[in-house]
């Protein structure tokens, strides 16, 4: 490929106002690094899709929706994370208390019980390990999926597409 036919491409892609797009999808992509960059982002695509043509709606659309997603899943995270290691928050989930004393509390899934919290509060039940494993877990998969995410936006928006 000719060095002059590429240049134009890339000028020409900047020219109708890909330039906006591709830095919010950066500031998405470095939010994995700094936790306000999506913030960032996410005023940044509401501004500038007011303005924007065609295809590049599109993704700014995907990437307010990819935000709040994300949003979404982390508070749901950091909730449960907060009931299951700090007692006072306890009332954010469904607890019970089993009478064997203020650390001890159960959660019922599905009609299993789960013992959360045990005699003393710095100790961790088997219970509590799996429940920690799946949380670092979905939140990894969590991961992959924003960056296969964001990575699809910017190829189709590479590729002139829609999101």
């Amino acid at each position: 490929m000719n060095s002059s036919n590429m240049t134009s491409s890339v000028e020409d892609k900047l020219r109708y106002g890909i330039a906006g797009p591709i830095i919010v999808y950066g500031l998405f992509f470095a939010g994995l690094l700094n936790v306000i960059l999506p913030i960032v982002g996410v005023v940044l695509a509401y501004f500038l899709r007011r303005d924007s043509q065609d295809y590049l709606i599109s993704h700014f659309t995907y990437l307010i929706r990819t935000f709040w997603i994300a949003l979404g899943f982390y508070v749901g995270i950091f909730v449960v994370a907060i009931a299951m290691f700090f007692p006072a928050f306890k009332g954010l989930l469904s607890l019970e208390s089993t009478g064997s004393g203020p650390n001890k509390f159960t959660l019922n899934v599905l009609g299993n019980s789960i013992e959360l919290y045990s005699d003393s509060p710095f100790s961790f039940t088997p219970d509590i390990i799996t429940l920690m494993v799946i949380l670092i877990l979905l939140s990894l998969a969590f991961v992959v999926w924003y960056l296969i995410r964001l990575g699809m936006g910017v190829r189709a928006l590479y590729l002139g597409r829609e999101a």
